[in-house]
């Protein structure tokens, strides 16, 4: 999370999601104020949960869920200038608290090496760094 004004992030509780690059989030907008959107993670491509790539995408799916259960589904939403990718969904990363993290292969100096300073880690960065995403062009 950069400190950009420019930026939209909401603090968010992931309810469901489908495979390791969409998901429903309960996101909170301030003054007790709540709505659920589905959300369409920016700039990665996972594995498909049918066809060819099913095997690989359950894989996938597995490992973005122990992130987010690691993180008690808590997270907060970067959207990406409130844009919608083709399917209507948001989009936008998912950052989580790096303490979340103790328990993964990921060790602190990872973590620290790429988001020096910070107090979370990117998800859509996790789950490329683990080899279950790609990045995508837009």
């Amino acid at each position: 999370m950069q400190d950009n004004p420019d930026l939209y992030i909401y603090k968010a509780k992931v309810l469901s999601y489908y495979d390791a690059d969409s998901c429903r989030v309960s996101v909170e907008l301030g003054y007790n104020i709540s709505m659920v959107q589905k959300v369409r993670l920016f700039g990665i491509n996972a594995p498909e949960m049918r066809g060819e790539e099913r095997e690989r995408g359950k894989t996938s799916k597995a490992y973005f869920g122990s992130l987010l259960r690691a993180a008690n589904n808590e997270c907060y939403i970067e959207s990406i200038k409130d844009k919608k990718g083709k399917y209507g969904r948001y989009l936008a990363k998912i950052w989580i608290e790096k303490f979340a993290l103790k328990n993964s292969t990921f060790t602190n100096a990872e973590l620290e090496y790429k988001w020096p300073g910070l107090k979370y880690a990117c998800v859509n960065d996790l789950l490329v760094m683990a080899h279950m995403a790609e990045y995508k062009e837009y």
